[in-house]
């Protein structure tokens, strides 16, 4: 897995950026490139990945994405059109113990921790603290029920809906370690992102479905999308989509696992069914035992599918920092 760095004075705006808006950089990157030089990431010219969308696309003229768009290269790019939660996971520094993670969405809706052994929280540079498991299939978490929160009635019947995470994975247990997970007891996950095998990441929904699995290895802080979409015409299988650094992930055609017994594409027009009993949990199920070992830094829902215009420049952003920004 590549590791990407962005090196960025905090005075400079994305659409002043070498490359944002001229489509100079000319470079080609698959995942970020260097978003100062230019060369192929998100507020380069590149070809690929993060390149195109923010910064002219295939040294174009600068017309896509984040060009000239007036924020700093950092979270406070991030849009909030169907944002549901936030959570930036930046409360405590390293060996510190809050009693819950704050939301930074509008109404906000808190995450209580249940602290085990294995986790804490713990910064990993300047702009990226976060929450870390030093075991795989432990207990620790942040969770909250939703029944009759935002999340329920936001998500409630939509026809599409993202997941925006930013983590790293060592291990994972086999029986499905969970990132981001709404679900009850042990069923797959409403609308949840978790991997049940190193170096693969599965997106279910509805509870007993399993969108795909895409290949994945983390070992370094990435910026992950995952999203449903059914009202995606064809190809049938882009309903359900995965995201790695701003670029689509590869999907794997066999699939083994639990996802593999339930892999299942939603029929167009299929809608997100959140009924009462189910948590929001980060890094968990609400029953615990579905730790990986790694860290997460930040997790967001939105109510509506992210463009790749906005997945792109969201992956630039929160790989230069994933903490929310200074006022």
């Amino acid at each position: 897995m590549l590791s990407f760095v962005v090196a960025c004075a905090p005075e400079l705006r994305l659409g002043e950026l070498p490359g944002s808006a001229s489509g100079a950089g000319g470079g080609s990157s698959a995942a970020g490139g260097d978003a100062l030089s230019g060369g192929g990431g998100a507020a380069g010219g590149g070809t690929a990945g993060a390149g195109a969308a923010a910064g002219g696309g295939e040294g174009g003229s600068g017309g896509g994405g984040a060009g000239g768009l007036d924020c700093a290269l950092d979270s406070s790019c991030l849009t909030d059109d169907g944002l549901v939660v936030r959570y930036f996971l930046d409360e405590a520094a390293t060996g510190s113990a809050p009693a819950q993670v704050e939301d930074a969405a509008a109404a906000p809706m808190p995450l209580a921790l249940t602290y085990g052994p294995e986790m804490s929280f713990a910064a990993d540079g300047a702009a990226h603290r976060g929450l870390s498991w030093t075991a795989a299939g432990a207990d620790g978490r942040a969770s909250a029920l939703i029944d009759g929160t935002k999340i329920q009635s936001a998500l409630q019947g939509t026809v599409a809906g993202t997941i925006e995470a930013v983590l790293r994975i060592a291990e994972v247990v086999e029986g499905g370690s969970r990132i981001v997970h709404i679900g009850m007891d042990a069923e797959g996950g409403r609308f949840t992102l978790r991997s049940e095998t190193p170096g693969q990441i599965v997106l279910w929904w509805n509870g007993d479905f399993c969108g795909g699995a895409w290949d994945a290895e983390l070992p370094e802080r990435a910026v992950m999308h995952g999203v449903f979409d059914s009202t995606v015409q064809e190809p049938a299988a882009d309903r359900v989509r995965l995201y790695i650094n701003g670029v689509p992930a590869r999907r794997r055609n066999s699939v083994g696992g639990y996802c593999g017994m339930h892999v299942s594409v939603p029929p167009l027009g299929t809608t997100l069914d959140f009924p009462d009993g189910r948590h929001l949990v980060l890094g968990n199920r609400e029953l615990g035992g579905r730790t990986f070992s790694g860290a997460l830094y930040y997790a967001a829902l939105y109510a509506r599918a992210l463009t790749a215009a906005e997945i792109e420049r969201h992956a630039a952003a929160l790989l230069h920092g994933d903490d929310r920004p200074a006022p």
